[in-house]
């Protein structure tokens, strides 16, 4: 088994991929490793990864025809993923690789590490209109629902692989896949919440619409009438 797998989707990430996936192999030369890439794009992501892919240890590449959505992929990674450990992250930089060993590490005391911007020694950079819904999220997650997690809406996480498996096999295929995919595991696992200092995406466009920020409200609902109603 390998030791490691990132899993990665990707949607027109073309202008950060290459630099992405050379990063990550830096920072995990002390692990065997594999990286899964989902692509969902219409430009030359897929392209660019093929360029390097010979230079790093070991890129599993899996191409869809069309997007179906950032939890998706996850969940379709996931299914590929053959680590020890897993990791899933963004491609656009906003999560730094250089984070990995100590989440990788920190997984020998926990089931489930997440790369957290709001605990002590977390930080969150880009700008202030972006930065509003995930903290309002966040607040309502601990507050109205009683989530033992401070960033709930967090991309960036790592899981000890046995955990993945304990995840609901009902979740959704959008953005609210990152919310709907913890609480589903919070009450039955160890989580750590790990200092990161998230940043703005270094290229490209945000994928993030007006449509995601309605669905992580649905569930934020549901979530309160299964947990606080009993419903």
């Amino acid at each position: 088994m390998t030791d490691v797998s990132v899993v990665i989707p990707t949607y027109n990430e073309e202008e950060n991929i290459q630099e992405l996936l050379q990063d990550i192999d830096s920072e995990l030369e002390d692990y065997s490793y594999e990286i899964v890439v989902i692509d969902d794009s219409d430009d030359s992501t897929a392209g660019k990864i093929r360029e390097i892919e010979d230079e790093l240890e070991k890129i599993n590449l899996n191409v869809r025809e069309e997007a179906k959505g950032i939890g998706s992929a996850y969940k379709e990674g996931f299914g590929k993923a053959d680590g020890d450990k897993i990791i899933q992250m963004d491609a656009d930089f906003s999560h730094d690789p250089k984070y990995l060993p100590d989440m990788i590490e920190a997984l020998e005391n926990s089931d489930l590490v997440v790369g957290s911007r709001y605990v002590d020694g977390g930080d969150r950079n880009d700008p202030l209109q972006r930065r509003i819904n995930p903290l309002i999220g966040s607040y309502l997650y601990q507050y109205g629902i009683g989530s033992p997690v401070k960033d709930v809406t967090s991309g960036f996480k790592a899981y000890n692989s046995d955990v993945i498996e304990m995840m609901s096999e009902d979740l959704p295929d959008g953005f609210h896949f990152q919310a709907a995919s913890l609480m589903s595991l919070v009450d039955d696992v160890d989580v750590t919440e790990y200092p990161i200092d998230f940043r703005p995406r270094r290229a490209g466009e945000p994928k993030y619409s007006f449509r995601d920020f309605l669905d992580n409200v649905k569930l934020l609902l549901k979530l309160f009438k299964t947990r606080k109603l009993g419903k």
